[in-house]
C-alpha cells in the first residue's frame, strides 16, 4: 500500500513539474538531426600516434598484425579489412586496415585519408 501511495505522489509530482531536465527527449525534437560530433573535432593524425605495432605475421597469401592502441589494454590481432578503434579525448577514431606490409601497415581513416604506421 505504501509503495502505491509513493508511486502516486511521484507521478503527480512529475505531472505538476514537467519532465526532468536530464531527459534528452524533453530537450530536442525527434525531427532534429542526431547529435553527432563534427568531423573537424576528430584528430586522426594524433590518434594514429597511439597505435603501436607489437608484431607482424606476413605470408604470400595472408597477413596479421598485433596492435596495441591503449597502454592499459591488451594488444589484439588484426587482419586486412579489420577495424582498429582508438579512443582519444572521449572520441572513437576508427581506422580500417587496407594493407599489411613487411614493416608497416596502411590504415584508412574515417576522414578518407590513408595513414601508415611503421614498426618502432
Amino acid at each position: 500500500m505504501q509503495i502505491k501511495i509513493i508511486s502516486l505522489i511521484l507521478f503527480l509530482f512529475v505531472l505538476a513539474t514537467g519532465l526532468p531536465d536530464f531527459l534528452p527527449a524533453a530537450e530536442r525534437s525527434p525531427f532534429d538531426e542526431p547529435a553527432v560530433p563534427p568531423t573537424a573535432l576528430y584528430n586522426y593524425e594524433t590518434a594514429k600516434q597511439q597505435i603501436e605495432i607489437i608484431g607482424l605475421i606476413t605470408t604470400k597469401a595472408h597477413g596479421n598484425v598485433i596492435v596495441r592502441t591503449d597502454p592499459e589494454r591488451p594488444s589484439a590481432v588484426y587482419s586486412k579489412g579489420s577495424r582498429v578503434i582508438v579512443s582519444l579525448h572521449g572520441m572513437e577514431h576508427i581506422y580500417r586496415i587496407t594493407q599489411i606490409k613487411n614493416r608497416s601497415i596502411l590504415l584508412k581513416a574515417g576522414n578518407g585519408k590513408t595513414y601508415e604506421v611503421e614498426v618502432k
